[in-house]
């Protein structure tokens, strides 16, 4: 491979990764966000149903 198809590659691994972290950060905050809107809603009522 020359350089500019390294030099690429390289820019393309680095946006590939970002956006995974990107997509893991937003999965865990949506499971956070529900979670704490179910246990609020749990302690509102006083019991789970």
């Amino acid at each position: 491979m020359n350089k500019d198809t390294e030099k690429v590659q390289r820019i393309g691994n680095i946006l590939v990764d970002g956006f995974h972290y990107l997509a893991l950060f937003v999965i865990g905050a949506t499971i956070v966000w529900s979670a704490a809107y179910e246990y609020l809603q749990m302690m509102g009522k006083g019991y789970a149903a």
